[in-house]
């Protein structure tokens, strides 16, 4: 009877994490989906271009660069949406097969998801610069609040950046230091 019961346990284990490790799939369509926000914000940068190139030789320079900053922005959203659509599908779902494909990025072997975190809050940081930037272009036109609002969250980003380094090469230390005891 014990040797049954023993079994009937490692048989409802096993079934349990299959369907744990099976749920893993139901992240993939996501993944799927999320060139779509490639193309649509790839769109967008194409008007803002269009929209600069009509309107460059009657424009200040400071409306100039304001639309280059936010080219900018763009880019900086689209490299980050291939960063989490591949790195994320890699540790989430599924190994990627393109290891013999010619433009294969070299980088993306390497992003875990400790990196992928780091990553994601720098651009983030990076983003808030730029529309921090723009504020200060544009400072005739936006109210004091409205400033101070965005040099806040800008502030607040820097810190959890700061922070989320700082706990990234902490664990990274330990890890090392647990490594060493190990061997």
């Amino acid at each position: 009877m014990k040797i049954k019961i023993q079994n009937f346990h490692r048989f409802v284990e096993v079934k349990s994490e299959n369907v744990l490790f099976f749920s893993r799939w139901f992240l993939a369509p996501v993944f799927l989906i999320a060139p779509i926000s490639i193309v649509v914000i790839g769109v967008k940068y194409c008007q803002e271009l269009y929209h600069l190139i009509a309107t460059f030789w009657g424009s200040e320079l400071d409306n100039v660069l304001v639309s280059v900053l936010q080219m900018l922005d763009m880019i900086l959203v689209m490299g980050l949406v291939i960063i989490v659509m591949f790195s994320g599908y890699e540790n989430f779902v599924s190994k990627l097969d393109v290891e013999d494909h010619p433009d294969n990025p070299k980088w993306m072997r390497n992003v875990t998801f400790a990196k992928m975190k780091i990553w994601l809050i720098a651009t983030i940081v990076a983003m808030s610069s730029i529309h921090l930037l723009i504020d200060f272009y544009k400072i005739d036109e936006i109210s004091n609040r409205e400033l101070i609002s965005t040099l806040v969250i800008h502030l607040v980003l820097v810190v959890t950046a700061i922070g989320m380094a700082s706990m990234d090469k902490i664990l990274h230390s330990c890890d090392t230091r647990n490594q060493k005891e190990e061997d």
